[in-house]
Order: structure tokens, then sequence, then C-alpha cells
């Protein structure tokens, strides 16, 4: 599985590299760092002693500062925080949703958040509830999300992904917050 990901990334890379089209260069990057996000929960279960489950924070971990450095962020500008009460397991069938979604929420944070490389804070949170729930929180403190945008109508075709993952794969809720940046605020069944 992973060396077939590595050839699908290798195949997008070379067409993005090749293509003087800016656009077309930012779809194929954002499917690179999707398909990236997916090799990372297989190579996170090949590590396991477990073959069926995934340590979630430490996978969270890892592709958060796979990401960081993926869009070359200035450790001294944003600091990148993730925080968790302790290891859980989850399947990998909630692993890979899970992986999309934080691919998509942090990529906008630094894309988005934090314009001109604006210092700031990005903190993810992960944590089983009480409830038998895994919450993952996704909070900055940059620009904010502007108003117009409705997490349950999402016009943007990453936003439209992290709902449909939330909702139809995870059986969750998602939840935005705009105090003092952005706050994005997911809960699924274990």
């Amino acid at each position: 599985m992973k060396n077939n990901m590595e050839v699908i990334s290798g195949l997008l890379d070379l067409q993005a590299r090749s293509s003087g089209n800016l656009e077309l260069i930012e779809m194929l990057n954002k499917s690179l760092s999707r398909i990236r996000s997916m090799a990372l929960v297989h190579e996170q279960i090949h590590a396991s002693k477990d073959l069926a489950k995934i340590n979630m924070v430490g996978y969270v971990r890892a592709l958060s500062q796979e990401l960081f450095q993926a869009y070359e962020i200035d450790p001294g500008k944003i600091d990148l925080i993730v925080q968790a009460d302790n290891d859980f397991y989850v399947n990998i069938n909630q692993a890979i949703p899970c992986g999309l979604i934080l691919n998509e929420l942090v990529s906008n944070a630094f894309k988005h958040a934090f314009p001109a490389a604006e210092p700031g804070e990005l903190r993810i949170i992960i944590r089983e509830t009480k409830n038998k729930e895994i919450e993952i929180v996704v909070r900055d403190n940059g620009l904010g999300l502007p108003d117009d945008v409705d997490i349950n109508q999402p016009r943007s075709m990453g936003l439209y992904l992290v709902n449909g993952l939330v909702k139809k794969q995870l059986e969750g809720q998602i939840e935005v917050r705009r105090d003092n940046g952005t706050e994005f605020r997911i809960k699924f069944p274990l």
C-alpha cells in the first residue's frame, strides 16, 4: 500500500512541477498532501504492534510536524502545540478520515490564519471523553474564519471534505467558533 501511494505521489509531484498553471499546481499539491496523510497512517500501523489500530496521539503529532515542514513554517513565527491527556488507539477506518480532516484544517490555518508570516499559535487538542468519544480541537489565534463561511454548507473543497468525513465516515459532529481566531471542534464515537 505504501509503495502504491509513493508512486501516485511521485506522479502528482512530477505533473505539478511540469505544469505552468498555478491553479493546477495548487490543486495537485493539495492532493499530494492528502495522499501523504493517508500514507502516514499506513507507516504508523506498520510500526505498531497491533496492525489493526493506530496510536492516535502519535499519529497527530507526526502529521502536524510533517505539515509544519511541508509548508516551511518558521518555528519562530508560529507555535505548533499538540496536547493530549494520554495515548489511545483507533482503527484504520477512523485514522484515515482523521488524518484527512487534520490535513485540511491545519493546512487552512497555515495558509489563511497568519498572513505575511504573522506570529501566532496553532493548537491541536486530542482526547478521549468520558462518553467514549474522540474529541479533536484545532484552534488558531489568527485572522479568524470569515463570517460568511458556513461549515454545514461549505463552498471550498477542503471544508466540504472535512464536513463529509466528520458526519458521514466518522458519524460525528463538527462545531466552529470564531473567538480570537478560529476553533474547529470535532467529536465522534470511539
